[in-house]
C-alpha cells in the first residue's frame, strides 16, 4: 500500500506541475516501499539516487517559473527545497557509508515534506503561477 496516495487533492490544477508532484510522490512511495520490504541495500541506494535526481529536476523548473512570474515568496521556498536535497542527500551519505540512515524517522521525513510541501507552499506560488501562464518545463 502506497504511503502517500496521489489524489485530486494534491493537484494544483497546472498539468505539468501536477505530473511533477505524482511523479515525487510516486519516487517517495517507491523508497518506503522498498526500505519497508528489507530490500537490499544497493536497490535503495538506486532509488534515494532516481528520488533525489527528480526533485534537483523538479525543482529547478520551480525555481525557472519563480524568476518568470518575480514570485515575492521565492527565497522561503527556494530554501525548503534546498533542506529537502540537504537531507536526502545526507541520508544517501550515511547509507553509503555503511550507516543505517534508513529509518522510520526518514520514511516520516519524505512523506511529510512531500504533502506538507504541495499542500502548504506550492499551492501559494500556484495561484499565482496560474494567474500568468500554464507552467511546462
Amino acid at each position: 500500500m502506497a504511503m502517500i496516495e496521489w489524489s485530486d487533492a494534491l493537484a494544483l490544477g497546472l498539468p505539468e506541475i501536477d505530473r511533477h508532484h505524482e511523479q515525487l510522490v510516486r519516487l517517495t512511495n517507491t523508497t518506503c516501499e522498498e526500505i519497508k520490504k528489507g530490500t537490499s541495500r544497493e536497490r535503495i541506494g538506486e532509488v534515494l539516487d532516481e528520488l533525489l535526481r527528480y526533485a534537483k529536476y523538479h525543482f529547478d523548473c520551480e525555481e525557472r517559473w519563480f524568476e518568470e512570474i518575480s514570485y515575492s515568496d521565492s527565497a522561503l521556498h527556494e530554501a525548503e527545497h534546498l533542506n529537502f536535497i540537504r537531507r536526502v542527500a545526507e541520508i544517501q551519505a550515511t547509507f553509503r557509508s555503511g550507516g543505517t540512515g534508513v529509518s522510520f524517522d526518514i520514511l516520516a521525513f519524505l512523506m511529510n515534506w512531500i504533502s506538507n510541501h504541495i499542500f502548504i507552499t506550492d499551492t501559494e506560488y500556484a495561484i499565482a503561477l496560474s494567474d500568468t501562464r500554464a507552467a511546462t518545463c
